[in-house]
Order: structure tokens, then sequence, then C-alpha cells
């Protein structure tokens, strides 16, 4: 039993590293289009003037795990002084039970905002906790 929760936090480990890297390589995608998302959706190129937008990233992961919430951190504030992006990790159970309670796009980002600042000033990941 111990060494398959190894392995699956390892499991867990890499692809939150993967995750990262595709984080980097989405902001850079973004970053030269000066500002302009460019996007195929049906067959048809669209784009979306992101410039003058705050954004942010999720880093989504099937699980985390508590044990590692300080490595996690460790990296995302790494990243978001590296790439000045603000970014968090949710595991998608999580991000299922705060869509399904949060439908006002402003509580979504102002929850983001919280846990982006706790990430950055207390170097851990929030337990995040839905009552009700």
């Amino acid at each position: 039993m111990q060494q398959k929760m190894s392995r699956k936090r390892s499991t867990a480990w890499s692809a939150f590293k993967k995750a990262v890297g595709q984080l980097r390589g989405a902001q850079s995608y973004i970053r030269a289009g000066n500002g302009t998302l460019r996007f195929i959706l049906g067959g048809e190129e669209s784009s979306i003037d992101i410039g003058s937008k705050r954004t942010f990233a999720i880093v989504i992961l099937k699980e985390i795990f508590e044990q590692d919430s300080e490595e996690y951190a460790k990296t995302l504030n790494a990243l978001m002084v590296e790439r000045k992006i603000p970014c968090y990790v949710i595991s998608y159970g999580m991000l299922f039970e705060l869509c399904y309670r949060v439908h006002d796009a402003k509580k979504f980002f102002r929850f983001s905002e919280e846990v982006i600042d706790y990430i950055k000033t207390r170097h851990d990941l929030p337990a995040i906790n839905f009552h009700g």
C-alpha cells in the first residue's frame, strides 16, 4: 500500500512539473501575440484582445498530495517571480466543487486571488474546504 501511495505521489508531482512547463509555453504563445490571443474554434480562427486584461493561470491536476504542498508552493512562487503571472494549483475534484458552488465570475476571481496571495505569503497551499 505504501509503495502504491508513493507511486501516486510521484505521478502527481511529475504531472505538476509537466503542467508548469505547459504553462510557460502557453504564456510565451500569448506574449508572442502582443496582447491578442488567437485560437481556432469550429474550424474558424478567432481572437480575443487580452492586452488590457489581468490574467492568472490555474494548474489543474488529478490529485494533489497535502504532504507536498510546500513543494508545489515553492515551484509556483518561483514561476510567479520568473514569469510575473499569478498562478495556483487545484485538483479536478476541487475545481468541480468550486464551479458547482460559485456561480459568479467575480467570486471565482476573488477566490483565485485569495489562493494566490496565500501561496505568495505563506509559501504553502491553503486547505480549501466548502461548507453548506
